[in-house]
Parts: structure tokens; C-alpha cells; sequence
């Protein structure tokens, strides 16, 4: 029980420190397939990617 909840907390802060990153990287793949998802102008994504950016 005891090993289970200390891998547990350990996976936890894993998740915590690498989720934006992670996060990013899927908006990042997201944005280089096509359809709606990475609609707009080249000018709309650029912006929106550097709000992200900015995130840190």
C-alpha cells in the first residue's frame, strides 16, 4: 500500500512538471494536420503560437 501511494505521488509530480510542455507539443502536432482544427490564417496560428510561448 505504502509503495503504491508513494509511486502514485511520484507519477503525479511527473505529470505536473511535463503537462504544458506535453500540452504544447500536442497543439503543436494538432496545428500540422489539416482540417478545422488548424483553421485560419498563417497569421492566426503564428500569434497563437507565441501566446503559448509566452505561457512559460
Amino acid at each position: 500500500g505504502a509503495i503504491l501511494g508513494v509511486l502514485l505521488s511520484v507519477l503525479m509530480a511527473i505529470l505536473a512538471v511535463f503537462w504544458y510542455p506535453f500540452k504544447r507539443l500536442i497543439a503543436k502536432f494538432r496545428k500540422k494536420s489539416p482540417g478545422p482544427a488548424a483553421g485560419g490564417t498563417p497569421a492566426q496560428a503564428e500569434r497563437s503560437a507565441s501566446d503559448t510561448d509566452d505561457g512559460d
